[in-house]
């Protein structure tokens, strides 16, 4: 016997119809409105009063409404996304780290609109230094905040632990003891930094490489996981290491680089470094003979239209944004979530794609 329209169950169209509607209801309502009753709901929608019923349970738990008993169903105050920045203007900044908290906040944006969350940054030190921070601006995170942080804020750990937020953090797949211990129940989104290190040579030797050479920031900082697996593959292939640490020097030194690439003979250079925008190809910005192959380690290709396109490894930024949020607003609902997200290739030889063809969906 086939079921009516209003018997489908949940993975019917016609719940899922009533989610969205009333979602869009909730975005456009202020807090303290009612909702329409479960006969209301019945007889507008055509649906049976267990299928309105559930639905109502569902809003309820993702927080967006409060049933109550002999009253009926009411808007909740919006909840709010609590996203860090390290300093006022940060995202206006033309460096790697300010592009990614701009490609984060566009996935948290995204996320939040469509679970009408309200979304606030915080700037927690006037000066970019994670050793000097305004604690006004955080008095009021309590138990219900929802914050997105990654490590650079390891300071803010304890902090973040006692007043039982919940939190998702972005890291390098390593949190440092003396931090680790306030993480625990957190949310964790981590990079596969060594394992992307592994691809990325595997990739250069595919296109004929065999002197490839790692240049970029604080590579020689303990731990370093993408350094660390630069050096294992080497080992393990016998393949000559070369590194070159500028520590965040402005301006870059391309004299220096290119000096160091000829003297280590390179035929390619993975460059963990910061861009600039500059017409002409990435070996021209850098200050390196063309006929060395450079791979751009977490290079974002819109930001720097002007240089022509170069083989690269992507971090889904915006991507891990929007999960942050989707997870935080099924709090309490879930235990702690860890994801591992890897590095998107681009401008790499087919055959290589289609070999690694999971790391392009």
């Amino acid at each position: 016997m086939s079921k009516k329209p209003d018997q489908i169950a949940y993975d019917g169209s016609l719940s899922e119809f009533l989610l969205s509607e009333l979602r869009t209801f909730i975005r456009e309502s202020s807090p303290g409105r009612m909702l329409p009753s479960e006969n209301a709901l019945m007889h507008k929608y055509n649906v049976s009063r267990s299928t309105a019923n559930k639905v109502l349970n569902i809003l309820s738990r993702e927080g967006l409404v409060e049933r109550q008993r002999g009253r009926g169903t009411l808007v909740c105050q919006r909840k709010v996304i609590t996203y860090l920045l390290p300093c006022p203007d940060f995202m206006n900044y033309d460096r790697a780290e300010s592009e990614t908290a701009r490609l984060r906040y566009a996935g948290i944006m995204r996320a939040a609109q469509e679970d009408n969350l309200a979304v606030e940054t915080i700037a927690v030190s006037n000066n970019n230094d994670r050793n000097i921070i305004n604690y006004k601006l955080l008095e009021h995170i309590n138990p219900g905040s929802m914050v997105i942080t990654d490590i650079w804020y390891k300071m803010l750990f304890q902090y973040l632990y006692e007043r039982k937020a919940s939190v998702v953090m972005s890291n390098k797949e390593f949190v440092q003891y003396g931090f680790r211990q306030y993480t625990r129940r957190w949310h964790s989104f981590e990079l596969s930094d060594r394992s992307t290190m592994t691809r990325t040579l595997e990739c250069l030797q595919q296109m004929g490489c065999k002197r490839i050479g790692v240049a970029g920031n604080y590579l020689l900082n303990e731990p370093h996981l993408t350094y660390n697996g630069y050096e294992s593959w080497c080992h393990q292939n016998h393949m000559p290491i070369a590194v070159m640490d500028i520590v965040m020097r402005t301006p870059l030194p391309r004299k220096e680089l290119k000096t160091w690439c000829l003297e280590k003979q390179l035929d390619a250079l993975i460059w963990i470094g910061p861009y600039f925008n500059s017409f002409g190809t990435v070996q021209e910005m850098l200050g390196i003979p063309e006929d060395i192959v450079v791979f751009g380690w977490n290079f974002v290709p819109k930001y720097f239209p002007e240089i022509a396109p170069f083989p690269c490894s992507i971090v889904p930024y915006e991507q891990m944004g929007y999960d942050a949020v989707k997870v935080l607003a099924k709090r309490p609902l879930l235990p702690p979530v860890k994801r591992t997200y890897s590095y998107i290739f681009e401008n790499v030889p087919e055959e290589f794609r289609q070999k690694n063809e999971q790391f392009y969906v």
